[in-house]
């Protein structure tokens, strides 16, 4: 099962209550693009509480991130993938449950 969609949307409120700028996600923009070329950005079903992708927690790989200027957006597209995690998610988007992405970024977090 591949997804797409909005993985940020810039300059608005998000769900977390904080608004993301292309500043602070940009630079990173060709770092991840060059993993998604070796096919090894790989997330996890949860939000994990470290950085290190655990590959026994494995549940999808993202398979492209591009920048819309336009809209300020960044759109990407997943593969869920057939492990333990990847079933999960399939089973909730097969029953219409929403799931979400996370950047999992890091930083300062200003009111």
């Amino acid at each position: 099962r591949v997804l797409e969609g909005i993985f940020a949307q810039f300059g608005v409120v998000n769900n977390n209550d904080r608004i993301y700028e292309e500043n602070e996600y940009l630079p990173h923009l060709d770092y991840l693009n060059k993993k998604i070329g070796q096919n090894r950005l790989l997330g996890e079903l949860d939000h994990p509480e470290k950085f290190d992708v655990s590959l026994s927690k494995v549940s999808h790989v993202i398979e492209k991130l591009e920048y819309n200027k336009e809209k300020r957006q960044l759109i990407g597209r997943i593969r869920i993938l057939n492990t333990p995690q990847g079933n999960i998610a399939k089973e909730l988007i097969e029953n219409n449950i929403p799931i979400s992405i996370s950047s999992r970024a890091a930083g300062l977090v200003e009111n």
